[in-house]
């Protein structure tokens, strides 16, 4: 190694991840005695990142839209990428989170490693909530005495997108409309897609 400036300089390339020591030995000249430097050390192993933390999702139920995910914290220069356990409930792409049924999933977040850092990763749990849907018979109204029993109709409120609610039955304590009085009327059964992601009222 070349003293310049009373100065030597050396650059290791291709090192291990390991913990090194080393020190400088001079080995005299006509002018000057041996010398010997302090030993150093110094580690080449990555660094653990800082803690890494998923940024506030809230509450989520079925059949709300999209919604943005992010996170602090990490050390580096490491990208950070988001990971659903069950896309088939919550699907993501990018930063972006799209509902596709209640249940409950858990999303991490992953940034990457780079030359000083190792990878970091957080979890977060999220339950998607059943989404209330209320099926209700239409009242009946100013039916005249002796006139034809009117067809029985419903209202479903609270559907989602393309889901259907089809084929209930619906029936009515009255037999006919000889007889003043007021009369239940009854929906059972009928078809609801995406059953499991629905509480009905």
């Amino acid at each position: 190694v070349t003293i310049t400036g009373g100065k030597a300089i050396y650059t290791w390339t291709g090192l291990a991840s390991q913990i090194y020591k080393v020190k400088a030995v001079y080995s005299g000249s006509a002018n000057y005695n041996n010398a010997t430097s302090t030993e150093l050390s110094f580690d080449t192993n990555k660094q653990n990142q800082a803690a890494l933390n998923i940024g506030s999702i809230g509450t989520k139920t079925y059949g709300d839209g999209t919604f943005t995910l992010s996170a602090t914290g990490g050390s580096g220069s490491g990208a950070v990428t988001f990971e659903s356990s069950d896309p088939t409930i919550v699907s993501i792409s990018g930063t972006t989170a799209t509902i596709h049924k209640a249940g409950t999933v858990t999303i991490t977040a992953t940034k990457a490693t780079d030359s000083t850092y190792n990878e970091a990763t957080a979890s977060v749990s999220l339950t998607v909530g059943k989404k209330t849907l209320t099926v209700k018979a239409d009242d009946k109204l100013n039916v005249v005495k002796g006139a034809a029993i009117p067809e029985l109709t419903y209202t479903v409120t609270g559907l989602v997108s393309s889901d259907t609610f089809t084929s209930p039955t619906i029936s009515t304590t009255a037999t006919d409309t000889n007889t003043v009085g007021e009369y239940d009327i009854t929906i059972s059964g009928g078809t609801l897609a995406n059953a499991d992601s629905y509480a009905v009222t």
